[in-house]
């Protein structure tokens, strides 16, 4: 991969345009300039679409996982607990039924750390939901899991 982040992101457009696969070197430095905040809107679907005309690779996905793995906020839980966590895609506008299933869940006694989003193509994602209920949804990983523990149900912002 080349030098700089603007170099690596121009040889990895470069390599997709020609329908090379990634080195996974390649694909964690593109995965770290879209976490990092470093691309716009505009470019980020540039590479998605060359990436998904080409099709993606396990070397590719693993070079993804490393970068995003780099950015995840751990969070530490002393027992099990699940995530209910929808695709926000149905395309039918219907509710956020992985937001309400989750408090149902932890209404009932499981432990549930959920995570989600804003809207994409929904009318509300998790984060809308919980925010329309008056619930912080921008909190570290300590702060998710002492909610877990004291309440049974805690939001990772995605």
């Amino acid at each position: 991969m080349a030098s700089n982040s603007h170099d690596s992101w121009n040889h990895a457009l470069a390599e997709l345009a020609l329908n090379h696969d990634l080195l996974r070197s390649d694909s964690r430095a593109v995965m770290e300039e879209i976490l990092g905040g470093n691309r716009t809107q505009e470019e980020i679907a540039e590479f998605l679409a060359l990436h998904t005309r080409k099709g993606g690779t396990a070397v590719e996905v693993s070079g993804f996982i490393e970068a995003m793995y780099a950015h995840a906020a751990p969070i530490s839980i002393t027992d099990r607990a699940v995530d209910t966590v929808g695709t926000g895609g149905d395309g039918f506008h219907t509710i956020n039924i992985s937001t309400t299933s989750a408090i149902v869940a932890a209404s009932a006694g499981a432990r549930v750390v959920k995570h989600g989003n804003r809207a994409a193509t929904s009318k509300s994602g998790a984060a809308d939901v919980l925010e329309a209920l008056g619930i912080r949804i921008e909190l570290n990983g300590s702060q998710v899991a002492q909610l877990v523990e004291e309440i049974g149900l805690g939001f990772c912002f995605a």
